[in-house]
């Protein structure tokens, strides 16, 4: 069920995003159909691993959908892509640093422990 509602939240997200776009009239007619093919082209755009430049493969294979699948014009296209990959990608930053104060978790302890850690992992595999 959690997975359920994930990914319901991530095509309301897309949709909502989509249709704020209002200038273009097809954007702002999106259906719930037509997101969740913009969802699959998003997959097909981030399989690239390295994190920032996938935001920017996303971002064209995005545009191109947009751009051929569905005629919206190249820059709002763009935009439209840009704005999805920001909605879906670093909205949720926000909320995991409020999160992790709850949890009191501090970011400067976890990049010690990881650096510590590493360091035992590079010490023992030279031993």
């Amino acid at each position: 069920m959690l997975s359920l509602l994930m990914w319901a939240m991530i095509s309301g997200a897309y949709l909502i995003t989509v249709r704020a776009f209002v200038a273009s009239p097809i954007l702002a007619s999106m259906t719930l159909g037509r997101a969740v093919i913009l969802m699959a082209a998003s997959m097909v755009g981030s399989v690239f691993p390295v994190p920032v430049a996938s935001w920017f493969a996303q971002i064209l294979v995005l545009q191109q959908t947009l751009l051929h699948l569905y005629n919206v014009p190249a820059e709002t296209a763009l935009a439209c892509g840009a704005g999805i990959t920001f909605v879906t990608f670093l909205c949720i930053v926000p909320a995991g640093l409020v999160w992790s104060r709850f949890e009191h978790i501090s970011l400067r302890q976890v990049a010690e422990k990881s650096e510590h850690d590493t360091e035992q992992l590079s010490t023992g595999a030279q031993a």
